[in-house]
C-alpha cells in the first residue's frame, strides 16, 4: 500500500524570528511523502525573503504562496 501524499500548511505574518525554525521542523518529519505549503500574509520584514530560500533549496518539497496586498 502506497503512503498518502500529506500536505503541511504554514501561515506566516511577520514571523522573521521564527519561520526557520518553524521550516526546519517540518522538514525533520520522517514523513517521506509530504509536502510543505507556506503562505504568507504580505509580511512586511524579511519573512518571505527567508521562505524563498528555503523553497529554492528544497523545490518540489516546499511550495510558498504571498497574498497580494
Amino acid at each position: 500500500m502506497d503512503s498518502p501524499l500529506v500536505s503541511v500548511f504554514l501561515p506566516a505574518y511577520n514571523q522573521e524570528e521564527f519561520i526557520s525554525e518553524a521550516i526546519q521542523s517540518c522538514l525533520q518529519q520522517d514523513i517521506e511523502d509530504m509536502e510543505l505549503v507556506i503562505g504568507d500574509d504580505c509580511s512586511t520584514d524579511r519573512t518571505w525573503t527567508i521562505i524563498q530560500s528555503y523553497v529554492e533549496q528544497h523545490p518540489g518539497k516546499i511550495m510558498a504562496f504571498r497574498e497580494a496586498a
